[in-house]
C-alpha cells in the first residue's frame, strides 16, 4: 500500500495501523508529484491518499492520473467533507472514502472492500477481453441487436459476409437484411414467444444484392422482470 499524506505524524500513524492489519506499507510520500514518481518505480495494490497535499498537485488531480495512467485503486483518507470537494473526488472514481478521524475497523473495511472490488473488476476486464477476442475472431457471423433490430455490435466475419463496413452496418437495422419482410415478422413472433430461436432458416441480402441462405441461433438478454433488453 502506498500512503500519500503530507502530515508526517499522520502518515506514520496510518502506516502503523495498516501494518497491524497485515498489509505492507513500505512507502509514504507527502505530495501528488512524489506519488506519481513512486508509482512509476513501484506498483502497489492500493493507494491511500489525502486530498489536500503539499506541492502543486492535490490529491484529486493525483488520483485522476493514478486511475488513467496506472489503473491502481485509490482510497481517500481526508478531513475534508465539503460537498464540492466530495463531488470533485467522485469524478476520479475512488474505491473508498474515509473522513478523518476514523477507527481501525473502518480503515480495515474500506481497504478490504477496495482490494476485493479491484480484484473483481480485473476479473471482469479479463473476461470481457476474452469475450471480445472470441467475438472478433469467430468464423461465424455474430451480431448483437437491440430489441427493435438496431445493431449494437457486429464481428468482422459479419462484415465480410454482408459486404458492409462497420460504420454502414451500425447505421442499419437487422430488418434491412431480410429479402422477405415476412421472415422478419415470423422471427419476431418466435423470439417473443420463446425467448430464443434455434436453426432459424432465412434468406438475407448482401450489400451488392447477392442472396444468402442463412441459419441462425438467437438468444435474448432480459431484465429482472423478463422484458427483452437485446
Amino acid at each position: 500500500i502506498l500512503i500519500v499524506e503530507d502530515d508526517g505524524v499522520v502518515a506514520k500513524d496510518i502506516q502503523r495501523r495498516v501494518k497491524n492489519m497485515g498489509f505492507r506499507a513500505p512507502f509514504m510520500v507527502p505530495s501528488g508529484e512524489e506519488a506519481i514518481e513512486k508509482l512509476m518505480a513501484h506498483k502497489p495494490d492500493l493507494v491511500l491518499m489525502d486530498i489536500m497535499l503539499k506541492g502543486e498537485m492535490d490529491g484529486i488531480e493525483a488520483a485522476e492520473q493514478i486511475r488513467s495512467r496506472f489503473h491502481i485503486p485509490v482510497v481517500y483518507l481526508t478531513a475534508y467533507a465539503d460537498d464540492k470537494v466530495l463531488e470533485a473526488a467522485k469524478l476520479t472514481e475512488p474505491f473508498g472514502y474515509l473522513i478523518k478521524p476514523f477507527v481501525d475497523k473502518e480503515l480495515n473495511a474500506v481497504i478490504e472492500i477496495a482490494l476485493y472490488r479491484y480484484k473483481m473488476e480485473m476479473k471482469l476486464k479479463d473476461s470481457e477481453e476474452k469475450y471480445r477476442s472470441l467475438f472478433e475472431e469467430s468464423n461465424d457471423a455474430i451480431v448483437i441487436t437491440g430489441r427493435r433490430g438496431e445493431f449494437i455490435d457486429v464481428n468482422a466475419y459479419s462484415l465480410d459476409l454482408f459486404g458492409y463496413t462497420k460504420k454502414e452496418m451500425m447505421a442499419m437495422n437487422f430488418k434491412d437484411l431480410y429479402l422477405n419482410p415476412e421472415d422478419g415478422n415470423r422471427f419476431q413472433k418466435e423470439i417473443n414467444e420463446k425467448g430464443s430461436v434455434k436453426a432459424f432458416e432465412v434468406k438475407l441480402r448482401r450489400k451488392d444484392g447477392g442472396k444468402l441462405d442463412c441459419v441462425f441461433d438467437v438468444v435474448c438478454r432480459r431484465d429482472n422482470i423478463g422484458n427483452i433488453l437485446w
